[in-house]
């Protein structure tokens, strides 16, 4: 189940697979009660199992098996591309960290403009669905027998 993503403004992202999309929700104060006004809704994003990440005003994450880019606050497409499968993402130091879903691993340059994939190798084979973790200058990612460690921080990275 894809996290709910808070977006600036009082709005809340929501994201479903099996054909239902996106939806952009403004909560919000109606006569001393809280109300909910929808701001658009989509099939452009539909989360399966991972969540979107959010930077800036633009969300990225996959769209079942397509890596997408779309605009927070109206739901329009970016970009798109494949070759991921259903994968997971994180966002670091102004990166996605994607791991596709049969093991491979790309560094991708935050950009609303188009995907910059800066490094990718392939570092598990098997079905891979969880989210990548980064902590300490190692980043962790695991498939369902394996787990790998990855030092990330390069020469004089703190552990």
């Amino acid at each position: 189940v894809a996290t709910p993503i808070p977006v600036a403004g009082g709005k809340l992202f929501l994201s479903a697979s099996y054909d239902y999309g996106a939806v952009l929700l403004k909560m919000k104060a109606d006569n001393g009660a809280m109300a909910v006004e929808e701001v658009w809704r989509s099939r452009v994003m539909k989360n399966h199992f991972n969540s979107s990440v959010l930077d800036g005003n633009y969300l990225y994450g996959f769209d079942n098996a397509i890596l997408k880019c779309i605009e927070a606050g109206s739901g329009a497409e970016q970009w798109a591309t494949r070759g991921f499968e259903k994968g997971s993402l994180l966002l670091a130091d102004g990166h996605l960290i994607i791991l596709g879903e049969k093991g491979r691993l790309a560094l991708v340059e935050v950009s609303s403009a188009e995907y910059r994939e800066k490094a990718s190798a392939q570092v598990l084979e098997g079905r891979c669905w969880t989210v990548p973790t980064l902590a300490g200058g190692k980043l962790y990612v695991r498939n369902e027998k394996e787990l790998v460690c990855l030092e990330v921080g390069g020469a004089g990275a703190a552990n």
